[in-house]
């Protein structure tokens, strides 16, 4: 298994406290960033009427379980951070924690129902401002509608993007 292979190399005791050090040193990196862009934020006077999202696009296994990568089905891989501040967010949801399972492909649908904007019929995914809009007053009670994640299908594509064999 080259997830055991590239644990040798990442974590056995000789690497384990460089490779520690350079991630935190990274984690730092993009901590010092964020805080840039919302300063540049606060000085515009935009602050508080920007919707920020971050996330990354996977998680690392850190050694966890004997591994290293990313592409294993452990928690440590597959939770990924999604920070939210959106400008409609009711105060007493500011801060507030949500375990709520989300995807990437939810993330253009947020974007644009934040905009506005409907998405098109053809994506994937949902608008998940309902986990932090909602105003139920309910602290971790969260509406969910009924999540869009089957594969896209499009009428007359001649089935360009079918890699299953299957008709749609």
């Amino acid at each position: 298994n080259c997830g055991r292979l590239r644990w040798k190399n990442r974590w056995e005791p000789h690497a384990w406290q460089k490779n520690t050090r350079d991630l935190y040193a990274m984690v730092t990196e993009v901590d010092w960033a964020i805080g840039e862009i919302l300063e540049v934020l606060k000085q515009q006077g935009v602050q508080n009427k920007t919707l920020l999202v971050f996330t990354t696009d996977n998680g690392e296994m850190h050694g966890a379980h004997g591994l290293a990568g990313k592409w294993y089905p452990f928690e440590e891989s597959i939770r990924v951070p999604l920070v939210i501040q959106d400008p409609r967010m009711p105060p007493h949801r500011h801060g507030e924690f949500n375990s709520e399972h989300t995807l990437n492909v939810d993330l253009a649908p947020t974007l644009l129902g934040a905009a506005g904007l409907a998405p098109s019929n053809f994506m994937q995914g949902r608008d998940i401002a309902d986990l932090y809009l909602a105003d139920n007053g309910e602290h971790g009670e969260h509406q969910t509608g009924e999540p869009k994640y089957e594969r896209a299908s499009h009428k007359n594509n001649n089935n360009h993007n079918n890699t299953s064999g299957e008709e749609q």
